[in-house]
């Protein structure tokens, strides 16, 4: 008798262990897991890059989606977005019209910096009074807005609406440069980071007036990325369109980017 309460004792004491034992397990688990997948939080701060009047820095969580903020204002400019880096190098993460280009997983507070596309057009952009573009600098100024978030018009269900108009006053040489469609997939493509489907679409009205735009060429890969997936992104004078072009020709180019 006394030997089987013995061995009940020890039974018991076992399974007490066994218990306290599954039960640390289970809370080392539980610990490892909050902490690897715990929102830690870290602060954006905005360079305005001489601008003036945005939100001047946001909060974000490691692998939190980036917050709802408001662009700042430069006279004689057009905002085109928030990079890594000062005068639009590095990776955009806030397009020019403030949409998140970008997953961002930060591990540490960052300063994300404005920039800045002088705008200088005649007209006012309207069916009457079209912006002009007489010459190479001010066609790649335009190539330049729309890549970086400027759509220039936006889609209902009646058709585009606040449609912004563009014109050549002159015939455009663009003497052999690697030309930048307008009109791009998401922003530009960087290698290991994964956009979200944001794409930068022309959605403007262009009149070519019958004018010619002549010598460029596009030899890179144009690519994006479209729900995780890797696309290639259209090419030609503009790729990716959803406005109206018109009374345009286009001569002595050459694409061949595969």
């Amino acid at each position: 008798m006394i030997k089987m309460r013995l061995l009940e004792g020890v039974r018991r004491r076992r399974e007490l262990m066994f218990k306290k034992s599954y039960i640390g397990a289970i809370l080392v688990l539980c610990m490892s897991f909050f902490s690897a997948c715990g929102a830690d939080t870290y602060t954006i701060t905005f360079d305005f890059q001489g601008g003036s009047g945005g939100t001047q820095s946001v909060k974000v969580e490691s692998n939190g989606l980036l917050p709802v903020a408001i662009a700042p204002k430069l006279e004689g400019n057009m905002f085109s977005g928030y990079y890594t880096d000062p005068n639009g190098k590095g990776i955009q993460y806030y397009t020019a019209l403030m949409s998140r280009s970008r997953e961002i997983k930060i591990r540490k507070d960052m300063t994300l910096y404005a920039n800045w596309i002088k705008f200088d057009f005649a007209g006012a952009g309207t069916e009457d009074r079209p912006y002009l573009i007489s010459n190479k600098k001010e066609l790649i100024t335009l190539a330049k807005l729309v890549n970086s978030g400027h759509n220039f018009g936006e889609s209902s269900a009646h058709g585009n609406i606040n449609q912004v108009y563009w014109a050549l006053s002159n015939n455009i040489n663009l003497e052999e440069m690697e030309w930048e469609p307008i009109g791009m997939g998401v922003n530009h493509f960087h290698p290991g980071v994964r956009a979200q489907p944001f794409i930068n679409s022309f959605y403007g009205v262009f009149d070519g007036r019958g004018y010619e735009v002549s010598n460029f060429k596009i030899t890179k890969s144009l690519e994006y990325w479209d729900n995780f997936n890797m696309r290639g992104g259209s090419v030609g004078l503009f790729g990716a369109n959803n406005g109206t072009i018109k009374n345009l020709g286009i001569v002595n180019f050459d694409i061949n980017n595969n």
